[in-house]
């Protein structure tokens, strides 16, 4: 009764991590949302976010937590060339639409 249910934007299924070969624990690190109830009805839209996690992962620079680096953690010379993303250069380039619009702040004397 209520498994079928829509859950747009709550996060990825777990069917969708594991076609793109993302762990729960891993996802919930790099900021990925995981939704367990979720349940892929098409296999379109599980290729569509397959695909959109697999481009996530690709941009993704992960910092080493110390001195010695991990397996999957990104080099110097990747920590070094790597920019912060903005909220409006994630939202277009990941097509987010209903993003709030940003704020500006102003000193008030």
């Amino acid at each position: 009764r209520y498994n079928l249910r829509a859950r747009n934007g709550k996060g990825f299924s777990l069917a969708e991590l594991k076609a793109a070969g993302i762990t729960k624990q891993v996802a919930k690190t790099v900021g990925i949302a995981v939704d367990h109830r979720r349940k892929h009805t098409t296999e379109k839209g599980l290729a569509l976010n397959k695909e959109l996690l697999e481009s996530y992962k690709q941009k993704l620079v992960v910092f080493p937590k110390g001195s010695k680096a991990k397996f999957g953690d990104a080099t110097k010379e990747q920590c070094k060339a790597a920019t912060q993303v903005s909220a409006a250069q994630f939202n277009k380039v990941f097509g987010v639409k209903n993003a709030p619009a940003e704020i500006e702040f102003a000193n008030v004397a």
